[in-house]
């Protein structure tokens, strides 16, 4: 069935439709409660609720963006970052297409530093994993989480992120999470590329390579090669996470199967 209307959208959300309704916010996502700003050009996002609600028809997941320590980041610091999530879920709006899965509910929530326990800087992939033992959600969206830090001096220098493969389902379990990324990557198509390869795993996909890197750049561009083999920018020594986000459809059907991906409605 199609998704004709906001309400009917709110619904299959489960967001429920009282009171006042924000489309930036509720039905977008963004937490910014507007379009988030391109990284290359600058140029502001469009939107559309025909594709959006189009996701909400198929197979879609829904997520819960989780900001860990945000408090603790300078005014700018936070603006720019903030813009990176947003930016991230309308990346894996895109890439996920692709793979004919929609992205649904995206909703947000922010663990401060206070309250942290420490995890608002991650140090090492013990860290990454016991982050989301201690924190989540009770709903049926994927946690992801985004965090202050992540600290090389720590031995944490070589982590974008971390996630296990084929999450589970059940909250409340040990593998419910995932790390998203940390505030210190200051280039925003990383952490969309970082977080939206993070969420790959969670629905069962493996890196597409072993320890070697792959030697077709076709295989180097795909999402769920290692941020090490990707293709560098002409001219350059900068990774083109940009463009290395290409899904096989063989990897689409994984990720489908996956029991976080929800059925049309």
């Amino acid at each position: 069935m199609t998704v004709r209307s906001v309400r009917a959208a709110m619904n299959c959300m489960g967001l429920g439709t009282s009171g006042d309704v924000s489309l930036m916010w509720n039905v977008f996502g963004f937490r910014q409660a507007r379009p988030p700003t391109d990284p290359v050009g600058g140029a502001t996002v469009t939107m559309s609720l025909a594709d959006t609600f189009a996701d909400l028809s198929g197979r879609h997941v829904n997520l819960n963006m989780i900001a860990v320590g945000f408090d603790g980041l300078s005014a700018a610091d936070r603006d720019r970052y903030v813009n990176s999530v947003d930016w991230a879920a309308f990346r894996m709006r895109q890439i996920y297409d692709g793979a004919g899965i929609g992205v649904g509910r995206v909703q947000h929530y922010e663990i401060a530093v206070a309250d942290a326990r420490g995890y608002d800087d991650i140090g090492d992939t013990d860290e990454a994993d016991d982050l989301h033992d201690e924190w989540g959600v009770p709903n049926n969206g994927i946690d992801a989480f985004f965090v202050r830090n992540i600290s090389a001096a720590s031995g944490g220098g070589g982590l974008l992120g971390r996630s296990p493969i084929d999450g589970d389902c059940e909250k409340d379990s040990k593998d419910d999470g995932l790390l998203a990324g940390g505030a210190n990557n200051t280039d925003s198509d990383s952490v969309a590329r970082t977080f939206t390869h993070e969420v790959g795993h969670y629905l069962d996909l493996e890196h597409n390579h072993g320890d070697s890197c792959p030697t077709a750049v076709s295989s180097r561009r795909n999402l769920m090669a290692q941020t090490r083999c990707v293709p560098l920018v002409s001219g350059t020594t900068t990774p083109d996470v940009r463009n290395a986000v290409n899904l096989a459809s063989s990897q689409g059907s994984t990720m489908r199967d996956h029991c976080m991906v929800k059925g049309g409605c």
